[in-house]
């Protein structure tokens, strides 16, 4: 069991000890009170053990930060498959591909400095849409406060709002979806398309069209198919403030099983 060693006074010549890895030493004298407790412990092996432990906390403090980063990103609605992807993990094999590429990295840093506009990502099944508005989600936060929500997920949640003893009204639920910093909807097209989902769309992005905030749309349908689905008016909302159609008009990059 260890104790410590006191002494009345600091002795003109210090004692020494010998450590295997630093070789002699000077012992250390701290005042405590009245007398001065003797540190015969090697201060090299002292130095290095709190350096490595600051290394450790600073370790723990890293890996604990983006976990809870990844936390947020999941809550935000990203699948937890592309919650630490990148841009960079997006496959480019052809110049379509970097097209579609650039034009979610020149986005993403138009809303990091705070930009508007909105984007529209269109085309087949299994083209990385979803996993591009992922990045650009997994980008933006946590300075921004995003969300990527499926349609047919946000006209439940509306849904839920007509409930007795909802806990979320209508109004409430619209003016949450309007204050977001950036918005992504995906399967745009997968719902019924009936007058109720298309006048919520409409006033999801008017909402946002009004305090100027960027939406991304997601969708399998063409330009004309998207048009339909949302209607007139919200499609042409998403077309100013230098909105873009960006079409990925190429076969699925998944890989076959």
């Amino acid at each position: 069991m260890s104790h410590l060693n006191f002494v009345s006074s600091v002795p003109e010549k210090p004692e020494q000890g010998h450590c295997s890895k630093h070789g002699a030493f000077d012992f250390r004298y701290q005042a405590m009170g009245d007398r001065f407790v003797v540190l015969s412990a090697c201060s090299l092996c002292a130095a290095e053990s709190t350096a490595l432990q600051v290394k450790i906390d600073e370790q723990n403090a890293a890996k604990a930060a983006r976990a809870r980063l990844e936390r947020s990103r999941i809550e935000a609605g990203v699948s937890p498959r592309y919650s630490q992807v990148t841009f960079a993990d997006y496959r480019v094999d052809t110049q379509d591909h970097a097209q579609a590429l650039q034009e979610a990295m020149d986005f993403t840093q138009r809303i990091k400095n705070g930009g508007n506009g909105n984007l529209i990502l269109s085309g087949r099944v299994g083209t990385g849409k979803t996993m591009l508005a992922s990045a650009m989600l997994n980008e933006l936060m946590p300075q921004k406060k995003c969300r990527l929500a499926t349609l047919s997920g946000l006209v439940r949640e509306l849904k839920d709002c007509w409930g007795k003893g909802a806990a979320m009204s209508e109004s409430m639920l619209l003016k949450q979806l309007s204050e977001l910093d950036l918005l992504i909807i995906d399967e745009v097209g997968q719902q019924r398309g009936t007058e109720t989902e298309i006048l919520f769309v409409f006033d999801i992005i008017d909402g946002r069209y009004k305090n100027m905030l960027p939406t991304v749309l997601i969708s399998n349908l063409d330009r004309t198919g998207i048009r339909e689905a949302i209607g007139d008016r919200a499609f042409d909302r998403l077309r100013q403030d230098g909105g873009k159609v960006v079409a990925f008009n190429w076969g699925s990059m998944r890989s076959a099983i």
